[in-house]
C-alpha cells in the first residue's frame, strides 16, 4: 500500500484537518452576508488586509476583476490618494490585526466609503459601533484556510455598490456544487490509482518545484 493511502499516518500528520477544511471549502461560498446596497460615486478601490486575509483580494483581480483603479494596502498606512470617493475594504480575520485598524483609522479621516470584512476582533467591534457594512465571516481555523469565504464576501461587497455585476455573487454560489464535485475526487480515502493529487505527488517526490504562472493565474 502507498503511504499516501495510509489514512492512519495521514491523520497523524495532519493533526489540525488541514484536508478536511480543503475539502469543505466549497461550503464557503455558500455564504451569504446580506450587506446593505451602498451608495456612491467611487474613483478608485483600495483593500486593506494581511497576510491570509489578503490573499481573497489578489484573486478578485483576476475575478471578476475591477471596474476602477484597486490596491491592496498590506502596511499601516494607506495610499495619498484616497479620498471620500474611495470604497475601502477593511478585512481581518482576527478583527484585531494592527496594520489593518490603523489603515481603517486613516481611511475614517479621509472619510473614505468603508466596508468591513471580519470574524471579530476590534475590527467587528467598531463596524458595529459605527454602522459600517459588515461582513460576518464564519469561523475557519486559519485566515488562509478561509480564502474562498473571504473572496465571497469581497464579491457581495463589490455588487452591493455596483462595482461589479450582481451576477457574479450567484455565480459564485453555483459554482460551489461543482467544486464540491471536483474535491471528492481528491479526498484522502480515494486510492492513489484513482486519485490525481497523490499521483501528482508521487511524480514530484526528490524534485525542486517552481510554479510558473500568468498575470491571470499567478494569485490562484
Amino acid at each position: 500500500m502507498s503511504v499516501l493511502d495510509d489514512l492512519k499516518m495521514i491523520h497523524e500528520r495532519d493533526a489540525q484537518d488541514a484536508l478536511g477544511v480543503a475539502l469543505n471549502q466549497w461550503q464557503q461560498l455558500k455564504e451569504t452576508y446580506n450587506l446593505p446596497q451602498i451608495e456612491g460615486h467611487f474613483d478608485n478601490i483600495v483593500y486593506a488586509g494581511m497576510g491570509g486575509s489578503s490573499l481573497s483580494a489578489s484573486l478578485s483581480q483576476t475575478w471578476p476583476g475591477h471596474k476602477l483603479p484597486f490596491e491592496v494596502c498590506r502596511t499601516y498606512d494607506i495610499p495619498s490618494y484616497v479620498t471620500n470617493r474611495t470604497f475601502f475594504i477593511c478585512c481581518s480575520f482576527s478583527g484585531n490585526t494592527e496594520e489593518t485598524l490603523s489603515a481603517l483609522a486613516q481611511a475614517e479621516a479621509k472619510n473614505a466609503v468603508i466596508v468591513v470584512i471580519t470574524n471579530g476582533g476590534k475590527l467587528a467591534e467598531i463596524a458595529q459601533t459605527k454602522g459600517y457594512p459588515l461582513a460576518k465571516l464564519p469561523n475557519i481555523p486559519q485566515p488562509r484556510y478561509a480564502t474562498l469565504a473571504i473572496l465571497k464576501a469581497v464579491v457581495e461587497a463589490l455588487a452591493a455598490a455596483s462595482l461589479c455585476d450582481s451576477s457574479c455573487v450567484t455565480d459564485l454560489e453555483d459554482y460551489a456544487e461543482e467544486l464540491k464535485t471536483q474535491l471528492d475526487k481528491y479526498r484522502p480515502d480515494v486510492p492513489t490509482a484513482s486519485n490525481p493529487t497523490k499521483q501528482l505527488a508521487q511524480e514530484l517526490v526528490g524534485s525542486s518545484v517552481v510554479v510558473y504562472a500568468s498575470s491571470l493565474f499567478y494569485p490562484i
